[in-house]
């Protein structure tokens, strides 16, 4: 199965949709750095949500959003929720 992707199924109001996960293809190399899983992350999101069919949603960076952290992570709005997500290595 090497170079495609994985579909994953998700539960929506009572019915199963599958999704495909950016990468989920095959062996991948883990993620070098914050920034490029930050960048997998907003991707998975939007993915999810398009499959979904759930209003597109509204992905900036901490930085690029103003949060005043020394962490990175992503600020999601969909439709009037907001969400922050902090990324930190542990390993």
């Amino acid at each position: 199965m090497s170079g495609r992707s994985k579909l994953y199924p998700v539960e929506v109001e009572g019915e199963t949709r599958y999704v495909t996960v950016p990468g989920s293809g095959g062996s991948q190399p883990a993620p070098e750095s914050e920034a490029k899983f930050e960048r997998f992350l907003a991707e998975a999101i939007e993915s999810y949500a398009e499959a979904c069919e759930v209003a597109r949603p509204q992905i900036s960076s901490f930085a690029d959003a103003g949060v005043l952290t020394g962490n990175r992570g992503l600020v999601v709005r969909i439709g009037a929720a907001e969400f922050q997500v902090t990324l930190v290595r542990s390993r």
